[in-house]
């Protein structure tokens, strides 16, 4: 019942292209979702930052506009850039990974009252009395994930 999510993370000219329609089909098959991020040098937007949005935004998943970043490097790692958001539930990243139960909204874990409540959030785990936080969010990653479970 894991969710797969794929992102793309791109400097400037995409190399490969011409494989991107095949890919997103492959993607789609398998319901994965795709987000795209685009690494500019500066601040300001140059040709070659713009031509890689355009070739990258549409693989990404709808809506686009919360699958999709274009950030300066400095942004990149911030404690508010996209990295740090992947395994977050209350940004729109991490909210795309983890969708709760609310109307397709995350909520904070402790706001589960039920254990079938809490267990519906990938982003939960129940332990014993109350919804917390699942390990799986703390590691982001399926094989340390598993290791907790």
């Amino acid at each position: 019942g894991r969710r797969r999510a794929v992102y793309v993370i791109t400097d400037g000219q995409l190399q490969d292209q011409a494989y991107l329609e095949d890919a997103k089909a492959k993607l789609d098959s398998v319901s994965a979702e795709v987000f795209g991020i685009v690494v500019r040098r500066f601040a300001s937007h140059t040709k070659v930052d713009t031509d890689a949005e355009e070739a990258l935004k549409p693989i990404t998943s709808s809506p686009h506009d919360k699958h999709f970043v274009n950030v300066d490097m400095d942004e990149l790692a911030s404690s508010s850039g996209p990295l740090t958001q992947l395994c977050d539930p209350a940004t729109d990243f991490g909210s795309s990974i983890a969708m709760g139960v609310a109307g397709g909204k995350h909520q904070p874990c402790n706001a589960y009252a039920t254990k079938k409540d809490c267990m519906k959030d990938v982003g939960c785990a129940w332990n014993q009395l109350s919804c917390g936080t699942s390990p799986c969010v703390m590691h982001c990653n399926e094989t340390t994930c598993n290791q907790d479970v």
